[in-house]
């Protein structure tokens, strides 16, 4: 039965209206007949009843049990009366909350849909200032460049050992502040929810992926191994980037040996799990979640480089896309990244 709103009544078959009760009276209605009739046959055949007298009596118990069906009926009539009119006054008295709890879920949602876009409106005004900011703040990095290279070159015997030293930590300060504001600019990209969606070969999302690695892959003489992989319903350059950004961590991330990569997906509940395993360093199960964070490094800019955004912008490529991403152990060593997408 379905469940009524609070402060509304209704009736089932338990009630007085309903029809339990007549239900329990059948078994009477063709019980008793049957059962006077044979009373009946039996004191007839003792000799205790005569035909007309037998008759007579049984006539008046049918009247008898006429009458007291009818004065049932009757009283079922006026309990179940009694109860309409007590649930139309119980739910004339809960209209007026009713109609107020109307009216605040309906200023509930005017307001949802104007935070919903104020909330569009300033994502907006977030992407134009991101983009004018990172043209802003990357150009006179360009120029602390440009200079710092051009006292390298007409000033560098000059400057000595030292000079030439201070030389090089600004223009690598400069090209690694110019990679992080690249990095927060994709991240800000990454983030828009008004991206197109479409159906995707994921096949050749990976196969774009691998390309622009080509020359890191060569490098370090990596073996990836990609399985036949579903279409979903994404963005494909964002795609590609989550990608590109996981099989890029997995030949850096490597210390002994060539990198080996294996990417597939498996069908689960909620669309298509993917999976990139690699055999490198590994993760440890507590900093599992952290990885995730910005500008997160679990080792120095010497011994691994970047910036640290990549992994923050994987997870917000994947929200966007309604999923989830994890990092588990690889059996054997490594990691396993792995992330849900939906169906297409």
């Amino acid at each position: 039965m379905t469940e009524a709103p609070p402060g509304v009544e209704t009736t089932d078959d338990s009630q007085p209206g309903g029809g339990a009760p007549f239900r329990r009276l059948l078994p009477v209605a063709v019980i008793a007949p049957i059962a006077l009739g044979l009373v009946r046959v039996l004191l007839q055949k003792a000799g205790l009843l005569g035909l007309w007298t037998g008759t007579a009596l049984l006539v008046l118990a049918f009247i008898g049990l006429g009458v007291w069906f009818i004065l049932y009926v009757a009283g079922i009539s006026d309990r179940a009366a009694e109860q309409r009119r007590r649930i139309e006054r119980a739910n004339a008295a809960a209209a007026p909350a009713l109609a107020a709890r109307a009216a605040e879920l309906e200023q509930a949602n005017a307001e949802l849909a104007e935070t919903s876009a104020r909330l569009e409106r300033s994502n907006e005004e977030l992407q134009r200032f991101a983009t004018v900011a990172s043209h802003d703040l990357r150009e006179p990095l360009r120029v602390v460049s440009g200079f710092a290279e051009l006292l390298a070159r007409r000033h560098g015997e000059q400057l000595g050992p030292d000079g030439n030293r201070f030389v090089e930590a600004i223009t690598t300060g400069v090209a690694r502040m110019d990679e992080m504001i690249s990095d927060l600019l994709a991240y800000a990209r990454a983030g828009r929810s008004d991206q197109p969606l479409e159906i995707v070969d994921m096949n050749e999302v990976v196969g774009d992926a691998l390309a622009a690695l080509g020359r890191a892959t060569e490098e370090v003489h990596a073996e990836v191994e990609v399985d036949d992989l579903p279409p979903v319903t994404g963005n494909p350059a964002a795609l590609r980037q989550l990608f590109q950004n996981l099989v890029a961590n997995a030949i850096k991330f490597v210390d002994n040996g060539n990198p080996r990569i294996r990417i597939w997906a498996a069908e689960v509940p909620e669309g298509w799990r993917f999976t990139v395993r690699d055999n490198g360093i590994g993760i440890a199960p507590e900093q599992a979640e952290r990885i995730f964070g910005m500008f997160t490094r679990l080792h120095g800019a010497d011994r691994y480089p970047g910036t640290g955004v990549g992994l923050a912008l994987c997870r917000r490529i994947v929200d966007v896309h309604g999923g989830r991403i994890w990092v588990e152990p690889a059996p054997g060593g490594g990691s396993q990244f792995m992330f849900t997408i939906a169906r297409a």
